[in-house]
């Protein structure tokens, strides 16, 4: 999510529009859109938030662009809020995606990957093995394709962080496909930033990563 002072029209050419309002202290729980959103307050105050708890307040005039997919919840004001929305599609009906307690477990700890992964001691292996399928199939910036068993078997620290949003690309009854950022060298004058896409199934009552792959981004999705 990013603030802006205006809403570009091009970006929003041919957009639907809609105003909306919310009474005060109202609380958003967490929940994804399937499609991209530019809010605009019109009175009042509102605050966002990440998974991870980066906030962004926004009050009369302000705009926020959340993107695709991005998890968020939302804190009303103490005078309420109104603002108004462009979107690509429809938004007067499942505009807004709920996430269960089962899922938003299981998005904190996609972002909890990185800072596992540099604990090079059994405590990694304890973290990950429950949340790896047998079959896992893990494609690396690299080009190589690893299994479950060398993946536990090769923590190595890079000086990881995690990004501070995850995004939910699609979901279906017994699948999650996410996305999120990780860095490396985040202490380095160059960190590098790696996108990292995995498909999470449901294997009886237990989230499983059945495939993950990570690709170099441009920035720390943020």
């Amino acid at each position: 999510m990013k603030t802006y002072s205006t809403v570009p029209p091009a970006m929003v050419d041919g957009w639907t529009t809609r105003d909306s309002t919310h009474p005060p202290l109202e609380q958003v729980p967490f929940h994804f859109h399937d499609a991209e959103e530019w809010l605009e307050v019109l009175r009042g105050q509102m605050t966002f938030y990440s998974l991870s708890g980066q906030a962004r307040t926004l009050a009369a005039a302000s705009v926020l662009r959340i993107p695709r997919g991005e998890v968020h919840r939302a804190e009303i004001g103490p005078e309420g809020v109104s603002y108004r929305m462009y979107v690509p599609v429809d938004s007067t009906t499942g505009f807004t995606k709920p996430l269960s307690d089962d899922e938003i477990d299981l998005l904190r700890k996609n972002l909890a990957f990185p800072v596992e992964e540099e604990k090079k001691t059994d405590d990694a292996a304890k973290f990950f093995e429950p949340l790896l399928a047998n079959d896992l199939a893990f494609g690396r910036a690299d080009l190589n394709v690893i299994g479950k068993k060398s993946y536990l078997e090769e923590f190595t620290a890079r000086d990881r962080s995690s990004s501070r949003t995850i995004s939910v690309l699609n979901r279906s009854d017994n699948g999650i496909l996410v996305s999120t950022v990780v860095t490396t060298g985040t202490n380095t004058p160059a960190p590098k930033y790696f996108t990292n896409i995995r498909l999470f199934v449901k294997e009886g009552s237990d989230w499983r990563l059945r495939v993950w792959v990570n690709y170099p981004a441009q920035s720390d999705g943020t």
